[in-house]
């Protein structure tokens, strides 16, 4: 199937599921909403995967990540920051936790020896 028959399926599909009212999403099991919206189309089901084979919610983000993110800006800049704000806050958007760096622990990260490296790849 080529990029416009799966769009054509794609908007029909989306055309289908806009006529599911709240009532029929909180009321109903799935079985019959999908038998509702799409009555002429052949449903196939899946269980849905468990155990390790679940999706599941993880971040891998880090202080000393944060950190070398902040390096990678330059002392210049961190003490602009610094002097501006007093502390240099970065939140991730992924997980919603928040970094604060006050004055002492951004001077730490400009002495430490792992500043040093800071001409690599970024890592992601």
């Amino acid at each position: 199937e080529d990029a416009i028959g799966r769009n054509e399926d794609y908007n029909r599909i989306a055309m289908l599921t806009r006529t599911l009212k709240r009532e029929e999403l909180l009321e109903l099991d799935v079985d019959t909403v999908l038998k509702r919206l799409y009555w002429e189309e052949p449903v196939i089901r899946y269980e849905p995967l468990a155990g390790d084979k679940a999706p599941r919610f993880s971040c891998n983000c880090s202080r000393e990540r944060v950190g070398r993110m902040i390096v990678s800006l330059g002392a210049q800049e961190a003490e602009s920051i610094l002097a501006e704000r007093e502390t240099i806050e970065v939140g991730c958007e992924f997980c919603g936790v928040q970094y604060q760096f006050d004055a002492v622990d951004a001077a730490q990260l400009f002495t430490s020896p792992e500043s040093q490296i800071t001409s690599g790849p970024a890592t992601h």
